[in-house]
């Protein structure tokens, strides 16, 4: 945890959940997710296949793990700022500021360090980019996305020798395809419901009403494809797991993170975090204002896009501390006494800076 990088926006350590905890969800999960499979027609090696990812994936929630996030904010063109303030398109300038906030999730990252062997981290990858490319399963995802846009596609891609990252990395691409809708090129030709061209009464007094054109449906044009890249890193015998969408700025975090990197830019260095260093816990981590208000690399993917976060975070650039100042949290669990049961307890320390802010 003390190794992630110290430009963290937040950060957390977990010791995993008893394996035996996680049986009834599993089996829970997996049933569900077998049955609607089956209502859409999936054959039944092809729901075997989705059923072993997810169990893949359960296996490693017993297993400690540490997370970390943040963005690299990106410088915004000079031009920028003179253009908001210049009186015109109100779209335009909206236009533009889509751009940045776009671009600030570009620059977005995560890591994940799991204390298992790659082998058996980077299968759980694998695996779903195989099962979600077999047919039957592409067929499906075809099925549920708007007609016109392509299924989004997982890869195994080759490992770019200019990022360093370690000999045996896994790399793999998540390629996401949105629909824009055109805009009709003018409201006058709009006389009636929509895909009714022309007017629906009649002319004038004596004349006969005019036969409605039909009109196309809009086309939908796709916007570029935003790709997510995820890095499977061996680590002594851990796996760091990095991804975002701008390769080189996950692989210096993940570079930063491994156990056999001297900078010591790292959490260790990191000020404001002497009572979560002090504290006996089973998890924890710190938050801060500007990570909960940041980006992820995942928001494209599932159009989570929130404006009023985005103005939040702009607006933490005049305050105080622009929102860095952490916020520790602490878990602490209690065991089972008898018949009773266990208690978990959460607190948060909150910084007179935070208030601040």
């Amino acid at each position: 945890f003390w190794h992630l990088p110290a430009d963290s926006k937040g950060a957390f350590f977990g010791r995993g959940i008893d394996a035996k905890d996680l049986d009834h969800p599993r089996e829970l999960l997996v049933d569900a997710i077998s049955k609607t499979l089956d209502q859409q027609g999936l054959a039944a090696p092809d729901r075997a296949a989705i059923a072993d990812v997810v169990q893949q994936y359960f296996a490693l929630l017993s297993t400690p793990t540490v997370f970390a996030n943040g963005f690299d904010q990106p410088a915004a063109p000079a031009s920028a700022a003179k253009d908001d303030k210049k009186k015109g398109d109100k779209t335009d300038r909206a236009e533009k500021r889509e751009e940045r906030e776009d671009a600030a999730a570009r620059g977005a990252w995560a890591i994940m360090g799991i204390d298992a062997p790659i082998a058996k981290v980077a299968t759980v990858g694998k695996s779903l980019a195989t099962t979600i490319h077999r047919p039957a399963v592409a067929k499906l995802l075809k099925g549920l996305m708007p007609e016109g846009v392509p299924a989004p596609t997982l890869v195994t891609s080759p490992v770019s020798a200019k990022l360093g990252l370690p000999k045996d990395t896994v790399h793999l691409t998540l390629t996401v395809v949105s629909a824009v809708p055109e805009d009709f090129s003018s409201h006058a030709e709009i006389g009636g419901p929509v895909g009714i061209k022309g007017t629906m009464g009649g002319a004038g007094k004596g004349k006969p009403a005019k036969t409605p054109a039909v009109v196309a449906k809009p086309k939908v044009k796709l916007d570029k494809p935003y790709v997510v890249h995820w890095y499977f890193v061996p680590d002594a015998g851990r796996t760091l797991v990095g991804y975002g969408a701008d390769e080189t700025i996950v692989a210096n975090h993940l570079k930063l993170a491994m156990s056999t990197s001297a900078d010591p830019a790292t959490l260790a260095s990191r000020a404001g975090l002497d009572d979560l260093k002090n504290a006996k816990v089973g998890s924890g981590g710190f938050l801060t204002l500007r990570g909960v208000l940041a980006p992820s690399p995942l928001e494209p993917v599932f159009h989570t896009h929130d404006r009023d976060m985005a103005r939040m975070l702009s607006r933490l650039a005049t305050s105080p501390q622009k929102g860095e100042t952490p916020m520790p949290i602490f878990l602490r669990s209690t065991a089972p006494t008898g018949q009773g049961a266990g208690s978990l307890e959460i607190s948060v320390k909150v910084p007179r800076e935070s208030v601040r802010d």
